[in-house]
């Protein structure tokens, strides 16, 4: 059974309740090489068409609306978040409007900043934090530069043999097959295909 394409406003690696998106369907990927093709064909473009929706947002305080309320193109909320409360991403939203964020010269300071702002709001976990900072880099032209561990993420991480008590990785500590990805590629791929990856009998 071949695995099923997602649109844009649900590509991605899924944490709360969105495991249908995330699990490993086609036991045929084998090695990570098929795994990363498997991913720049079926899986790469919506995940580029839905980050590019935020770059050509007019306004920052547009950008910032939309990534604290979690929506996607079509003004849905993104299904990470489809089960947090409105009155906490408003919270999201509050916070981060008192913050600099056009100050931040590099994703991770984005996210840091992000990670400290809205971190301790009740419901909102790291997947939000790091989601909300990736959303608002893509407007502000800030893309990850190391591999943030959330979630599946952290699974497909466990899977390659890294610790699950790191927060990032960076790229060059994956193996060779994924580094034709960028740092959020691979930050998509490790979640999407995280049953892949621990099914795989001899890491190659």
């Amino acid at each position: 059974m071949s695995r099923r394409k997602t649109n844009p406003s649900t590509i991605g690696c899924g944490g709360k309740g969105t495991g249908k998106f995330c699990s490993g369907e086609d036991r045929q990927l084998k090695t990570y090489g098929a795994i990363v093709r498997h991913y720049r064909k079926h899986y790469q473009p919506s995940a580029d068409s839905n980050l590019q929706f935020y770059t050509q947002l007019p306004t920052l305080d547009e950008a910032l609306r939309r990534a604290a309320y979690a929506e996607t193109a079509n003004g849905k909320r993104n299904p990470h978040q489809y089960r947090l409360k409105k009155s906490n991403l408003k919270k999201v939203h509050d916070r981060l409007k008192r913050r600099n964020l056009a100050d931040c010269a590099t994703f991770h300071e984005l996210f840091e900043m992000a990670e400290e702002a809205i971190g301790d709001i009740n419901g909102i976990g790291e997947l939000m934090v790091y989601d909300t900072a990736h959303r608002l880099g893509a407007y502000l032209k800030r893309p990850p530069e190391k591999v943030y561990l959330h979630a599946g993420v952290r699974v497909g991480a466990a899977a390659l043999g890294f610790e699950k008590s790191r927060k990032w990785l960076e790229p060059a500590e994956l193996p060779k097959p994924f580094q034709q990805l960028t740092a959020q590629q691979m930050e998509d791929c490790l979640c999407i295909y995280k049953h892949d990856l621990q099914a795989i009998p001899n890491k190659k």
